[in-house]
This record gives structure tokens, C-alpha cells and sequence, in this order.
């Protein structure tokens, strides 16, 4: 959702600004394009948009975090390492910075409006910005940005967007500026082969060969094992050695679940070794042995749809569920099996069929539009 709205955002400042300064004339054809551009992409993701509102219609969705030091992780304090690495970064944001300045006035609307937005998403990224006043105002658009600097990512790809404007007007015929270029780009090569070298010396350390981060765990102690995991062409062992505690977007019975994360590592990730999982067809069996007849839990997720069948048997809506959304059943003694699958209506068959046939219309008509125009 982050990715879309930064995505919408940079769209936005680009279109508003031919809106405005455009005739009345084209101002009509700019929203008549708008318009289409929106319905198409309706059609083409109206899959993904209901199965989205069914799923948070009927479901207490568990949300990402929320960053309470929002203030803290931007580019001048907790995550400088943005600004700074790579070090032509830093060269790179100069040189842009002082050759806008000198060629503004004879520069492209283009080039106006990129180091404009560009310079924008370079103030979110700092403290300039009132992060901290914000954050308190508990406003879930801001919660779901999370970190500030997540805004350097469209910051870096406007800048190198106007450098390449820059260049392609008043640097491209310059030998001394070519040289320079050149030398960058040589450095650049280092600097990368210096940062992998780096990489692979903490590889080939024992103790934190993969850099540790929150809610991450080793399902193993066999070093050797878990490197040797990730060169083999099959990466489900690897997978299944190194896990990570993630239980955004789980059914869980309130929103504001605190332990969610120590949840799903307990009732989930620490049980998975005494559960064997495979899927056949569009179901994920779950097969176990139980030692005697008790209630157990099953590393599962159930949803409001979802419908489990155990040993043979369908189990009813009124299963135990834990406060993330793994159920409690009945195990027997010997051998045990549960299915899982989800319920899926017949407006979901149908919009899946309409939305196969406007890709089919999408692709028809490009292909139509390049053949006419060659």
C-alpha cells in the first residue's frame, strides 16, 4: 500500500502540473486520459481489490507495526547511512543540486517539476519534516509509512532522473566532464566489489555470518548447514532454517494485539518441526502423529472462510481460535490429518474470469497500436 500511495504521489505532481499549465482544451483531454487510465486499471486489478475488501470485511486484520520514533529513523539521525552510502551518493545529490540552481531558468518544465518533487521527498526524509508532532497525532496514514526514509528510494530514482536531464542538455559534448564521469563510474566499481568483499568476510564468520534483525530466528545450530542451504537450487531448506516472526495482515480477535509477534513464534514457527505440510490441489494438508487423544493447537491461520476438515470430518465455525487465529482441535491417537482450504463465492469466479478477458483486451490492443503505427 506504501509503494502505491508513493507511486500515486509522484504521478500526481507530474500530471497536476501539465493540468495547470495547459489550455482549457487539453485540460479536458488530460482528464478524459485520467479517467481511462483509472478504469483500465480497475478492470486489471479487480481481482486484487475484492479479495482485499472481502478479506478485511469479514476479518480483524492485523496491521504493521507502529514506529512511535518515527523522528529518530530519518536520513540526518538513526538512518544516515542513506545519505552516505554509496559515498558518490553524496556527489552526485551536490552536483545536481548546484548545476539546477545554475541552469533554472533555462531549464525544462520537465526538469522543473522532477528536482521540485524530488526536493519534496528529500524534506520527508529529514527532520525538516515534523515527524515527531505528526506521529503523536496517531494518524494511521502516518503510522503506515512507518519510516521516513523509506522516502529516499523515489528521492534517488527523480535525481538520477534530472542528472540525466542535465547531462543530456549541457554536459554530453564536455571531454573534461566525460573524464570525470568515467572516474565516477571507476569508483563506483570499487566501492561496490569493497562493500561485497565486506559481505562475504561476515559470511565466512561463525557466529553472525546473516545479520541479525528483530523477530529473527535460526531453526538450527548447524552453521554449516544453514550456508550450505542457500547453494542448493531447491531453497525451501533455507527457508526453513532461518524464519522471520511477521504476523501482519493475521485474523487476530482484537486490532491492537501487543504480543502478536511472540504469538505467532510460539503457536507457529516453534511448532512447524512437529508438523508435516504439503499441498495438493488448491488445499494445504497437515499431517501429524499424536501420541494420545487431546486438544492440540495447529500451526495454521484460520480466516472467516477458511475450512478445515479434520481426520475426514469438517470442523464447524465455532473452532478455538488463539488471539493471532490458529486453531485448537481434537487430535486421536495415531495418525492424524487436517485440511485446509478456503471458500471462495461465485463472484470471485466471475470477476476472475472478467479480469482474465481485459488483460486479453489490453494486450490485443497494444499489440493493434504498434502494428498500425509501423
Amino acid at each position: 500500500m506504501l509503494s502505491a500511495f508513493l507511486l500515486v504521489f509522484v504521478y500526481a505532481c507530474f500530471f497536476l502540473t501539465a493540468f495547470f499549465a495547459n489550455s482549457k482544451h487539453t485540460k479536458i483531454k488530460l482528464l478524459k486520459q485520467l479517467g481511462l487510465a483509472i478504469v483500465i486499471f480497475g478492470f486489471l486489478v479487480l481481482n486484487v481489490l475484492y479479495s482485499f475488501i472481502a478479506i478485511y470485511s469479514e476479518n480483524n486484520i492485523a496491521q504493521p507495526f507502529v514506529n512511535k520514533w518515527m523522528a529518530e529513523t530519518t536520513i540526518f539521525k538513526g538512518s544516515s547511512y542513506w545519505l552516505f552510502y554509496p559515498p558518490i551518493l553524496m556527489i552526485i545529490v551536490l552536483f545536481a543540486l548546484w548545476t539546477i540552481c545554475k541552469y533554472w531558468k533555462k531549464g525544462s518544465q520537465l526538469l522543473k517539476v522532477t528536482a521540485v518533487t524530488c526536493g519534496f521527498l528529500f524534506i520527508l526524509c529529514t527532520d525538516l519534516f515534523p515527524w515527531k508532532l505528526l506521529n503523536n497525532s496517531h494518524n494511521q496514514l502516518i503510522e503506515t509509512i512507518q519510516f521516513p526514509f523509506r522516502f529516499f528510494v523515489p528521492f534517488t530514482v527523480l535525481l538520477l532522473l534530472a542528472v540525466g536531464l542535465l547531462l543530456e542538455k549541457w554536459h554530453t559534448r564536455s571531454v573534461i566532464f566525460g573524464l570525470i564521469s568515467y572516474g565516477l563510474l571507476l569508483l563506483s566499481l570499487f566501492q561496490t566489489g569493497i562493500s561485497t568483499n565486506n559481505a562475504l568476510n561476515v559470511w565466512h564468520q561463525t557466529e553472525s555470518f546473516l545479520n541479525f534483525s528483530v523477530h529473527t530466528y535460526f531453526t538450527s545450530e548447524n552453521t554449516s548447514e544453514i550456508k550450505k542451504s542457500f547453494f542448493i537450487k531447491n531453497k525451501v531448506q533455507a527457508l526453513q532454517y532461518v524464519v522471520k516472526s511477521t504476523p501482519d495482515y493475521l485474523p487476530v480477535k482484537t486490532v491492537k494485539c501487543k504480543d502478536k509477534y511472540s504469538l505467532y513464534h510460539h503457536q507457529v514457527i516453534n511448532k512447524q518441526k512437529y508438523f508435516h505440510k504439503s499441498v495438493k490441489g488448491n488445499k494445504l494438508v497437515v499431517e501429524w502423529e499424536g501420541r494420545s487423544v487431546k486438544n492440540i493447537q495447529v500451526p495454521v491461520i484460520k480466516y472467516t472462510d477458511t475450512i478445515l476438515r479434520l481426520n475426514q470430518k469438517m470442523l464447524h465455525t465455532n473452532v478455538k481460535l488463539s488471539r493471532i487465529g490458529t486453531p485448537s482441535v481434537k487430535q486421536r491417537k495415531g495418525h492424524n490429518e487436517l485440511v485446509v482450504s478456503y471458500r471462495s463465492d461465485r463472484l470471485l469466479d466471475t470477476i476472475l474470469i472478467f479480469n482474465f478477458i481485459s488483460w486479453l483486451i489490453v494486450f490485443y490492443m497494444n499489440y493493434k497500436f504498434k502494428f498500425l503505427n509501423e
